[in-house]
């Protein structure tokens, strides 16, 4: 999973940073962005808020420089 096999980079400032500036939760941004660098996203949630939230990641585009600035998180 995106969300859960990745903890310590959901924790990243760069995330929380973004997440701030577009006033979207952590979730929306990963999805986000692997939407738009090619990648499937599959959720497992039940809660119908949490499926709203990662539906309207579709909603928004992350700039060039965010999404090189979420590339580069782990290096």
């Amino acid at each position: 999973s995106l969300l859960t096999a990745n903890q310590r980079e959901l924790a990243s400032s760069v995330i929380h940073n973004i997440a701030t500036k577009h006033q979207i939760t952590i979730p929306q941004v990963i999805f986000c962005f692997a939407r738009q660098v090619g990648m499937i996203s599959l959720t497992g949630t039940t809660r119908v808020e949490h499926m709203q939230q990662d539906l309207a990641s579709c909603e928004f585009e992350l700039t060039p420089s965010e999404i090189d600035q979420v590339e580069h998180i782990s290096l």
